[in-house]
């Protein structure tokens, strides 16, 4: 799978692999702690790649949240929006109604990046995978070759986040 993957993806796999193997030994290890490192991490490479960057939870420093958990965009000098270059969603509870909604978001984003970034804590991770392909087959209004990279972090067993490329 990570040969399907361009520099940027891969980045932002190995970052939060990398992020995953520190977790565990966190005191804290809350949804809100996780949700907070993996927008620290994705929206700071976001910045170093000149884009702006919208989220909650960093009022000094990234822009408010806009849409979706996290935003890249850049705008002209005229602050005229003129792309939007990655568009995330995490959900970091368990269970696929909650994994449901937030994905959703990213079916109707034209965005080059879509990142779902869940946890499957025990669901079997082919249940995420299949849900994630029904739920691309089944949308109309995507486009051949668009792509949605969904990360599932194999947080009860190998503590890997399991990258999942799904091109319509």
């Amino acid at each position: 799978m990570q040969n399907q993957l361009d520099k940027t993806k891969k980045w932002i796999l190995n970052s939060l692999n990398s992020f995953s193997e520190s977790y565990f030994n966190q005191t804290n290890r809350s949804s809100s702690f996780v949700t907070y490192s993996i927008k620290d991490i994705i929206g700071n490479y976001g910045i170093n790649q000149g884009f702006q960057v919208c989220a909650s939870g960093f009022p000094d420093y990234f822009h408010n949240e806009w849409l979706y958990d996290m935003v890249w965009y850049s705008e002209n000098e005229n602050k005229n929006l003129v792309s939007v270059e990655l568009v995330l969603e995490s959900e970091m509870n368990y269970g696929l109604p909650l994994i449901k909604y937030d994905f959703e978001k990213l079916l109707l984003s034209n965005s080059k990046y879509r990142i779902m970034i869940c946890c499957a804590g025990k669901i079997p991770i082919e249940e995420i995978k299949n849900y994630i392909n029904n739920a691309i087959i089944n949308y109309k209004n995507l486009k051949v070759n668009d792509r949605i990279l969904t990360l599932i972090w194999d947080d009860f067993y190998s503590g890997e986040f399991i990258p999942y490329l799904k091109v319509k």
